[in-house]
């Protein structure tokens, strides 16, 4: 079989994984359109997932726009929640430095795609995104929030979990 062929059988199996999907969810026509992209909303959270050619399924979602001035504040916390994934349970917090929007994505490969994987990761990635959207907020409103993070009194998390 080509590459090809094979890259077709695997955007394939996503688009009726994403019809599965979308009918667990009381969507039943849940498709990707002709970029390979499918967004949805929980909410007040939007997310997007796109059918790479790989075969696997990658998420993700805009958090917050963060005011240039206020870049310096947000992309340290950015880096210290990803170190080692414990604080976003392996999925990824990232700020381009041309953009002003803070993201999370996290990426399924195709080995691990399922119906019950991926209705499992969108829930777990809806709670995550909602978790860092309210605590950049907060961070973006707090005047002294770079302060408190530089003097390490308040941790990102605790051995059982994230912290609001």
């Amino acid at each position: 079989m080509s590459s090809g062929a094979v890259r077709g059988a695997k955007t394939l199996h996503n688009r009726q994984l994403l019809l599965d999907f979308g009918q667990s969810i009381g969507l039943p026509d849940l498709r990707f359109d002709e970029d390979g992209l499918c967004v949805l909303s929980f909410d007040e959270t939007v997310i997007f997932l796109r059918n790479e050619d790989s075969g696997a399924l990658t998420i993700y979602a805009p958090l917050v726009e963060v005011p240039e001035e206020k870049k310096r504040l947000i992309q340290p916390l950015l880096l210290d929640a990803n170190f080692l994934f414990r604080a976003t349970r392996g999925a990824s917090l990232c700020m381009s430095s041309h953009s002003l929007f803070a993201m999370i994505l996290t990426c399924i490969k195709p080995s691990f795609l399922s119906l019950v994987s991926l209705s499992e990761t969108v829930e777990e990635f809806v709670q995550l995104a909602d978790f860092w959207r309210e605590k950049l907020e907060a961070a973006i409103a707090e005047d002294k929030a770079g302060k408190d993070r530089e003097a390490g009194d308040q941790p990102l998390f605790s051995k059982r979990g994230l912290k609001a």
